[in-house]
């Protein structure tokens, strides 16, 4: 975009009173919250404040009443936490270093001085070996350095927020350097005062600008706040930007195929997410070392939830060129057996392929991007676009999914699992009499993934409109799952129904067969809160009119709610997670629980790796090397039976690549989760691998 077009969207943000209410409690909140945080850091230059405690207010404070301002993260409160765990001996040399750097800069070399000095400090202890670089992480230095410049008075130095990083480097001609994370810093904060002073305005209104242009903070407060049929109400097609994987090496099979496809696997069914961040939430659980995924999480919803038959894609390689375009001709489907690539949808692709390049500005860099309100933008790809042929090339039998419901038995079950007849048996008869349960295990065993052909059993049939699916989390609450009030369009709040109620409402009104529920990671959030009332309607001997009770937010005159008695519950529970809300006794009692254990030894599994092409060698080495990982995790004091590694993380095999696909997921999806384990035991983890790599 040129300034012209940055000007319209800002003028564009100015004209939203949602997003201007919004942007304005903001800076009351962050105006209450920066002297306080200046005045702490002016106790710590002063010597009144060790970093140990700077670094514990500045924790402690930035999730709470300094929450505004983006600081939790990464690369503010957890950066400076790393540094002080990680480096115990060079506390008085830390604490003098960061006193030095943390002062406000004088002028523009000075702080380029107190950056240079403190990242090479930094290069130096690793390279000695005084520490690694993912325990101190050089890389985040400049978005803590610049918040605490900025929020002490520096305000020439502009907070280097992920989100304005990508706007401008999405948007501009500006390109980054990542290699060399100070200068890439200095590049910016040039750029950044550049474009400020082109659209004069002030930091903050231009950072929430870029927030709102790679949709984080804006679609989560604003759209994902109103009902879901509210933000899925139609208008014109939208007009989406779509990389069909690295390097679009997905483009030859999504054109022939009639399909675009999407990653991120690890987010499992889409249409069981009720807003983004959930999905953030899910992603980030899986690798929590890394930067958190908000591009990946974002194109995940908007692809399930906000994309819609009729809608334009046009598809990319790199930011410049253009591959060919399609319409949308299918809802959201979910295929765990297409491995990587598992969210699909169908799509008209045309007769006429190409490499156009494409000059006018760079294309972004994400997967997903919906780019209907940059109509210049737009307007430039169709005038590229014409010059393919626009003939169908592709067709598809209906723009509607199949909502035939296929029968499914008890053998259907027991083909998809590794467990054996006795255990799944056992879990319908328990669900089927206490009405809730909970599948327990350790990470990986596919505890999910059984929920779900629990369901579909207990049902008789794979039919997707009677089985739903919520996520916990820790800040989830009765409001978000039961009943509370919500943002409406009109500027107020407006009592709206939460997923429960809503499904309730279904299995109330249809007594024909059973309802699920499926609950993923149910211990996540406190479930004395979330349940509220409702903890006495589980029991499987309350489901009736008789045991009716007035919900918290009911209004005079309205009737009873109890929960219906064709209305099933199944929640998973992750037992090696380390922030677990304790499961209250009461809830205890109400629900049946079933452990899910690491099935490498069952045949059934074996046979799932063999006809995947995965030679009988590294079966073996696989099924005896983590049994005996395992064997040894559960003999640990401190682990125990609950932090076994999980078959599921080798259900995906890529057969031509033996047994370097192996050691892959060994590396990089093993071995992250066995150093969060033994965070404080680097000896137990390198025995571990060893013992996964055959290399005792």
């Amino acid at each position: 975009m040129n300034v012209e077009d940055w000007r319209e969207r800002l003028a564009q943000a100015r004209a939203d009173s949602s997003y201007m209410a919004a942007f304005a409690d903001n800076q009351e909140r962050r105006k209450a919250a920066m002297p306080e945080i200046a005045a702490l850091f002016d106790r710590f230059d002063a010597g009144e404040v060790p970093v140990d405690e700077l670094r514990y207010v500045f924790d402690t404070r930035t999730r709470t009443q300094w929450d505004v301002l983006g600081l939790k993260g990464l690369s503010g409160a957890m950066f400076l936490n790393q540094l002080v765990k990680h480096l115990p001996d060079h506390q008085e040399e830390l604490a003098t270093r960061l006193r030095a750097l943390l002062s406000p800069p004088n002028n523009a070399a000075d702080g380029k001085a107190k950056l240079e000095a403190f990242h090479s400090w930094l290069k130096g202890l690793i390279a000695e070996g005084v520490a690694s670089g993912r325990s101190i992480s050089p890389g985040r230095l400049p978005f803590f350095t610049s918040a605490v410049w900025h929020l002490r008075g520096a305000t020439d130095w502009p907070i280097y927020y992920q989100s304005a990083r990508d706007a401008i480097d999405e948007f501009t001609e500006f390109e980054f350097d990542r290699k060399d994370p100070v200068a890439s810093y200095l590049a910016f904060r040039t750029e950044f005062a550049r474009l400020q002073a082109e659209l004069g305005c002030s930091h903050w209104e231009l950072a929430r600008l870029c927030a709102r242009l790679v949709d984080y903070e804006y679609d989560h407060k604003v759209a994902t706040a109103k009902d879901a049929t509210q933000v899925n109400d139609r208008r014109e097609p939208r007009t989406w930007l779509y990389a069909p994987g690295q390097r679009a090496m997905n483009w030859d099979e999504n054109f022939a195929n009639g399909y675009m496809t999407l990653g991120s696997a690890d987010a499992g069914d889409l249409s069981r997410y009720e807003d983004s961040e959930q999905i953030l939430a899910t992603l980030w659980s899986r690798e929590p070392t890394g930067p958190k995924p908000n591009n990946a999480a974002h194109a995940c919803w908007q692809f399930a939830h906000e994309m819609e038959p009729g809608d334009e894609v046009i598809v990319k390689r790199g930011r410049g060129t253009v591959l060919g375009f399609g319409k949308v001709a299918g809802a959201y489907e979910f295929d765990p057996s297409k491995g990587e690539y598992p969210h699909r949808r169908k799509v008209v692709w045309w007769a006429q392929r190409g490499e156009l390049e494409f000059h006018k500005t760079k294309l972004a860099m994400k997967t997903l991007t919906d780019i209907t309100r940059f109509q210049s933008l737009v307007d430039d790809l169709h005038q590229l676009l014409a010059q393919l042929d626009p003939k169908v090339a592709t067709e598809v039998e209906s723009v509607e999914p199949d909502d035939a419901a296929s029968p499914y038995r008890l053998e259907d079950a027991l083909e998809d699992l590794f467990l054996d007849r006795a255990t799944v048996e056992d879990a319908l008869q328990l669900l089927a009499r206490k009405k809730n349960l909970v599948l327990q295990g350790p990470p990986g065993v596919g505890k999910t993934f059984v929920a779900q052909r629990l369901a579909y059993a207990l049902l008789g049939a794979k039919d997707k409109s009677r089985v739903s699916m919520v996520q916990f989390h820790q800040s989830y609450a009765y409001e978000d799952f039961v009943q509370g009030y919500r943002p409406s369009e009109d500027g107020g709040f407006a009592r709206s129904d939460g997923p429960f109620l809503r499904f309730a409402s279904l299995a109330l009104q249809d007594d024909s067969g059973p309802y699920v529920l499926i609950i993923d990671e149910i211990n996540r959030a406190n479930l004395s809160k979330v349940f509220g009332e409702l903890l006495m309607l589980l029991e499987a001997d309350k489901r009736s009119d008789e045991w009716a009770l007035q919900l918290a937010y009911s209004r005079e005159g309205e009737a009873p709610f109890f929960i219906p008695d064709n209305l099933y519950i199944i929640g998973t529970m992750n037992t090696a997670d380390r922030s677990l809300a304790l499961v209250d006794y009461a809830l205890r009692r109400r629900f049946a629980f079933v452990d899910i254990a690491p099935r490498f030894g069952a045949e059934t599994f074996g046979r799932h790796l063999a006809v995947r092409g995965v030679e009988a060698s590294t079966r073996k080495q696989i099924s005896q090397r983590l049994a005996a990982l395992n064997q040894k995790i559960g003999e640990d004091q401190d682990l125990g039976a609950g932090f076994q590694i999980g078959h599921s993380y080798f259900c995906d095999p890529d057969a031509d690549a033996g047994d370097v696909w192996f050691e892959r997921v060994v590396k990089t999806e093993v071995e992250p989760l066995l150093r969060e384990y033994w965070f404080d035991s680097d000896e137990k983890v390198e025995q571990a691998l060893q013992l996964l790599l055959g290399e005792e």
